[in-house]
């Protein structure tokens, strides 16, 4: 399924993925100009924290699951702010626990496919009895 992205494809060139990342980039950056100064403190800290997932934090069973909810609460936080509402704990803990539960059941959906779960290191730190536990 990856092999049919574009970049891997072929049909995209690395130098215009490259081109590609810096027009939205440039665009986010732009647009986060008008909203609060908070919305663009909480874009800096998820681009850190996808950054650190990207390269360290998916290997680690469960913190990977904690951080993409995490990253999820960051995201209505930022809606939160760029809408100047107020911002119920009631809704932060309902995307965090959601996120949560979605995230360790895909796990323990993935722990199904066998060939898939060879391939992804932090499958090998799960079991199916701690997954269902969890969910």
């Amino acid at each position: 399924v990856k092999s049919l992205r574009p970049l891997a494809a072929g049909d995209m060139t690395v130098l215009q993925a490259a081109l590609f990342a810096c027009f939205f980039a440039g665009l986010a950056l732009f647009l986060l100009t008008a909203l609060p100064f908070a919305c663009m403190q909480i874009a800096l800290v998820y681009l850190l924290a996808n950054v650190a997932y990207t390269f360290y934090l998916k290997r680690v069973a469960i913190i990977d699951i904690f951080f993409i909810a995490s990253c999820y609460v960051l995201r209505v936080l930022m809606g939160c702010y760029a809408l100047n509402v107020t911002i119920s704990p009631w809704i932060i803990l309902t995307t965090f626990f959601l996120a949560l539960f979605l995230g360790f059941s895909k796990r323990y959906h993935e722990m199904g496919y066998e060939d898939y779960a060879k391939y992804k290191p932090n499958l090998q730190q799960y079991n199916r009895n701690l997954l269902d536990r969890l969910v």
